[in-house]
């Protein structure tokens, strides 16, 4: 007979300190130091960060896919993805609530001088109204060069990432210029999409190169499932439990090692591998 696992708690402890501790040594890390170009003003909306080395990054990896590994190894995958799904649900409510009274934006901006003409790459997410916008944008030109060099970048760095926000704006992300391609009908759902859209772009000066623009009532259905889903097992497993004591709190399975109804309980639930909390005076001696 096996004897129940008594590092249970500390297995769901490790799974939900990993991931939120290695998320806040990486975010911290961005935050801590401020990147300022040249002409930066104090009084600005934006706020110029640090992009952290490679190493925040792959701790930030490890701290997520080792919880990862331990949660498929002791048959708690459901529940660890259910868990993180709902924490980006409930971020994302808190975004959407957001975005009607503030409108907020990120920009990760890379200089290439290497090759003959110095080119700027641009990611951008803009957030306002109820919806969200990713766009990548690539200019061309010694002008965009010297430009971001003054107000883009710090001293002898090639690269940065700045955030603003700010009142908010009466307007849906899809009725930015590089989404008029983009079917009407969709544009009305809160969609839109433009690949090297022809208003926005050209061969000697570059433009944008994808723009997707999502509302958050449609991301927020995509991280609802897995916790809904998990609510409702859960909801039936309890249900089953108090129609038969003898069956697993995790997945139902019953446990009575005899079809005797008094007779001894499993310690470990041969389905799943929970440790039963029920366990007879016969099992213990």
């Amino acid at each position: 007979m096996h004897s129940p696992r008594p590092h249970a708690g500390l297995i769901i402890l490790f799974l939900w300190t990993c991931p939120l501790a290695g998320t806040s040594v990486f975010v911290g890390e961005v935050v801590r130091g401020a990147a300022l170009p040249p002409f930066y003003k104090v009084d600005s909306h934006d706020k110029f960060l640090d992009l952290p080395a490679r190493g925040y990054l792959a701790l930030l990896v490890i701290a997520i896919i080792v919880p990862l590994i331990v949660a498929c190894v002791t048959h708690r995958a459901p529940g660890f993805f259910a868990a993180v799904s709902f924490v980006i649900l409930v971020a994302l409510i808190a975004i959407w609530i957001r975005s009607h009274y503030l409108f907020d934006d990120l920009m990760l901006c890379r200089l290439d001088e290497k090759s003959a003409v110095p080119i700027l790459h641009e990611q951008l997410v803009h957030s306002m109204s109820g919806g969200i916008s990713f766009c990548s944008r690539r200019v061309m030109g010694e002008r965009m060069g010297s430009i971001a060099r003054l107000y883009l970048l710090a001293l002898g760095r090639d690269e940065s990432l700045s955030y603003g926000s700010g009142a908010a704006i009466n307007e849906y992300p899809v009725a930015y210029e590089s989404f008029t391609e983009t079917p009407l009908w969709l544009r009305h759902l809160g969609f839109a999409a433009g690949i090297k859209p022809k208003s926005d772009w050209n061969l000697q000066d570059g433009g944008t190169l994808f723009a997707v623009a999502l509302p958050y009532w449609f991301i927020c259905l995509l991280a609802a499932p897995l916790p809904v889903r998990w609510a409702i097992r859960h909801h039936r497993q309890r249900r089953a439990l108090r129609v038969n004591p003898n069956a697993c709190r995790n997945c139902g399975y019953d446990l009575r090692a005899t079809p005797d109804a008094s007779g001894a309980k499993l310690t470990i639930c041969p389905e799943c591998g929970t440790a039963s909390s029920v366990i007879s005076t016969e099992s213990k001696t």
